[in-house]
């Protein structure tokens, strides 16, 4: 839209010769404000919702497991960003997980030690660092990394909680040379994999998928490593334009993650198998979709401005057609599927030594409540070998 307004201007100060009053047209380009559709055709996602709208931006979004616990960062007026958790993803109900005149983003859930990691960067710093809070409580923070004049973020906890996986750049450098690096949160041992961003385990903490950069410094590939270091295997080739964020599919056979083609200016979501077949493109709005989850009951959850304003980012989902998936760790033993007639999987998991319904609540992200109702138990005594069912399917 464009205005056209008169303007006086006084010259009166400047030679005779222009010792006048004149009327100069000023036109003012006033900012072109696009409005995104729901919808866009070619499209074909399923129950697609959007779970949380506040008059803030929102994005980064993470957990939803068994329906519970969804982390995601508020961008409030003031220019920092905090983290907040709902129990219900399509509740109205939140807490805030992290506060204070911060820069806190791109949360990660371990279920299995109540923890969240997240990249952190105080006011009056010039660099991020990793942090890990209490998931359900907040409060005090842990500090996981302190390299000075490195940026050190996009973490990712594996399902145990015994690793975190992260980036790390100095500040000064070019984005290209950003390093990935592993962190044993039982030894404090670090390990340096190579160069890549925004790294992210797969459920049973093997392996790791990130993007690595193009010799033009510019696109990206998808790729992924054994937690060892070994076995790199790229996916994506270059060309396809810059990927993002990629998140493996809960039983671990596929990626999620974002792209902006070369020719387009918006970012899609794609899925992609982990040997690098059968490539798809899932979202074909003009709006921004990124920053998938891929969460264990077949829900993508994604940061998006559609239906809306362009940069109003707010979190959205729909639901992906695979089995729910209720996730191992390697102290646990492995939970047992079973279909039924429905077409859906009811997940068990057998008893180890010592464990009690607690532990088997916090391990898949669900209530102990939970557990009694699902198993039909008039006690809470439990013995190893039982079979306990941990999923509502």
């Amino acid at each position: 839209m464009k205005r056209t307004q008169s303007l006086l201007v006084s010259m009166a100060v400047l030679s005779p010769l222009l010792m006048m009053s004149c009327a100069t047209k000023v036109t003012v380009v006033e900012p072109v404000v696009t409005t995104h559709v729901v919808y866009s055709p070619g499209e074909n996602l399923t129950a697609l919702t959007k779970v949380h709208e506040t008059t803030y931006k929102c994005d980064f979004p993470f957990g939803g497991d068994n329906g519970r616990n969804l982390f995601f960062v508020v961008h409030d007026n003031t220019g920092f960003y905090n983290i907040y958790r709902k129990d219900s993803p399509t509740g109205m109900s939140m807490s805030q997980i992290t506060g204070g005149r911060s820069r806190n983003t791109t949360p990660s859930y371990s279920a299995a030690t109540n923890m969240v990691a997240f990249d952190g960067r105080p006011e009056g710093t010039s660099v991020s660092d990793i942090y890990i809070v209490n998931a359900l409580q907040g409060g005090a923070l842990t500090q996981v990394t302190n390299t000075p004049d490195y940026h050190e973020q996009y973490p990712s906890i594996s399902r145990d909680g015994k690793k975190i996986v992260y980036e790390k750049r100095l500040r000064t450098a070019d984005v290209k040379n950003t390093e990935i690096w592993i962190k044993n949160m039982q030894t404090n041992e670090t390990t340096q994999l190579g160069l890549g961003r925004t790294p992210a385990f797969s459920p049973d903490g093997r392996s790791i998928v990130f993007v690595k950069y193009s010799n033009d410094g510019y696109n990206t590939s998808i790729c992924t490593i054994n937690s060892d270091g070994s076995n790199l295997t790229q996916l994506t080739d270059a060309s396809m334009g810059i990927v993002w964020r990629p998140c493996f599919s809960p039983d671990g056979t596929k990626i999620v993650f974002q792209c902006k083609k070369l020719e387009k200016g918006d970012n899609d979501l794609y899925i992609i198998d982990r040997n690098g077949n059968n490539l798809t493109q899932i979202t074909m709005n003009k709006s921004y979709d990124g920053e998938p989850y891929w969460a264990n009951d077949g829900n993508i959850y994604f940061t998006s401005d559609r239906g809306g304003k362009d940069g109003q980012y707010q979190i959205w989902r729909f639901k992906y057609n695979t089995p729910s998936i209720s996730y191992n760790t390697p102290s646990a033993v492995s939970p047992q599927s079973s279909q039924q007639s429905s077409g859906q999987y009811a997940t068990y998991h057998t008893v180890a030594s010592g464990e009690t319904i607690t532990d088997i609540a916090r391990r898949y992200g669900i209530t102990v409540r939970d557990v009694v109702k699902w198993n039909n138990l008039t006690t809470m005594t439990i013995k190893q070998g039982m079979k306990l069912k941990v999923s509502a399917q």
